[in-house]
């Protein structure tokens, strides 16, 4: 989960499609998942589609047992967490950095134009 501060929307959409969601100051918990599951079950009793972004059902224990006992009327997808192409480009940056800094004598150099 994102532990950067802000808001984090679980959400669900209705058999029309309209978006529902929780709004959270931080990331969401397995109990929290399991409240906007039932409160849109609650609110659309024939069923719905629930989109959540996390590291998968081995984590979410009560979740798995929620969708367990009223899956039939749920359509679960799961967004896995990602890296952005940012993210990643910044860190092999600094990767690079490390490296050099800790590795002495060792720095960028041009090869020579001169020959002997």
């Amino acid at each position: 989960m994102p532990k950067q501060p802000g808001a984090h929307l679980p959400s669900a959409r209705d058999p029309r499609g309209a978006l529902w969601w929780l709004v959270r100051p931080k990331p969401p918990t397995d109990a929290d998942k399991c409240a906007i599951a039932q409160q849109s079950l609650a609110q659309f009793p024939i069923g719905f589609r629930l989109q959540l972004t996390f590291a998968g059902m081995a984590y979410t224990p009560q979740l798995q047992e929620w969708l367990h006992e009223h899956g039939q009327r749920v359509q679960l997808t799961v967004m896995k967490l990602r890296s952005s192409p940012i993210k990643k480009a910044l860190a092999r940056k600094n990767a690079r950095a490390a490296d050099a800094r800790s590795t002495p004598g060792r720095t960028a150099q041009r090869p020579s134009a001169r020959t002997s």
